[in-house]
């Protein structure tokens, strides 16, 4: 938490006082991050436009990544920053109320992800699922009248299916074992706005709401892997 006084500011970080004097009209305050601790140190003011918004920009994409198709390249980006994000085994996804844009390719800013996220910015969720659980929840979503928007885009498995097959048994092949149980990432509004089918398995699930918002997960990714690229396919119909 920062504090400042008019005309002799004083700046504190987790309790540490990183900077205190006189900051005239052309000068700004840069604050940096050490080993241990902040400085903070006087610098020419920079003059920035009010009008230009793109003016921090975080990553490259080598391809735009976009929601269609039923093995999305930006969902599994998505996924995969939710799941690392959060420590999870396995992240579960899916497209329902979605109504975002595209990553560009080139250079990506903040507003990007602003953008990409659309209309959701909720925290994380964590559950533990038996494979089981798991299995009968990508099932539960494999709807046809739905088309691609409840179709589960995982990260940490892969999975095969046919629509040609009931409902409920669509699954053809998928690598989750059946007998263990794992952490699985969710978006908040699973629980909350019922945005994914449970299977009917609702009431069984002990879920711990994180403070890893999803923006904030898919930026975190970005500066940890230095790059947006969307890795492998997951989801074949045959």
């Amino acid at each position: 938490m920062s504090k400042i006084k008019v005309a002799n500011p004083i700046v504190e970080i987790d309790g540490e006082r990183t900077f205190e004097g006189e900051v005239n009209s052309h000068q700004e305050i840069w604050l940096e991050k050490g080993l241990n601790s902040w400085g903070g140190n006087l610098a020419p003011r920079r003059a920035r436009s009010i009008t230009d918004y793109r003016t921090r920009p975080i990553g490259r994409s080598a391809d735009r990544l976009v929601m269609e198709g039923l093995d999305s390249p930006m969902a599994r980006w998505i996924s995969d920053a939710m799941r690392i994000a959060t420590g999870a085994d396995l992240a579960i996804y899916n497209r329902r109320h979605y109504r975002g844009l595209p990553i560009p390719k080139g250079t990506v800013d903040e507003v990007d992800l602003i953008q990409c996220s659309r209309p959701f910015e909720e925290y994380l969720a964590l559950v533990y699922l038996s494979g089981r659980d798991i299995v009968n929840i990508v099932e539960d979503n494999l709807r046809e009248d739905a088309g691609h928007e409840y179709v589960i885009q995982p990260s940490g498995f892969t999975y095969t299916f046919s629509w040609d097959k009931p409902f409920g048994t669509r699954l053809t092949n998928i690598d989750i074992d059946t007998g263990r149980t794992y952490l699985v990432a969710l978006e908040g509004q699973v629980f909350n706005r019922r945005t994914l089918y449970l299977a009917g398995r609702e009431s069984r699930f002990d879920v711990r709401v994180t403070n890893v918002p999803l923006r904030g997960a898919m930026y975190a990714h970005v500066l940890r892997t230095g790059a947006i690229a969307s890795q492998g396919r997951r989801i074949w119909v045959v």
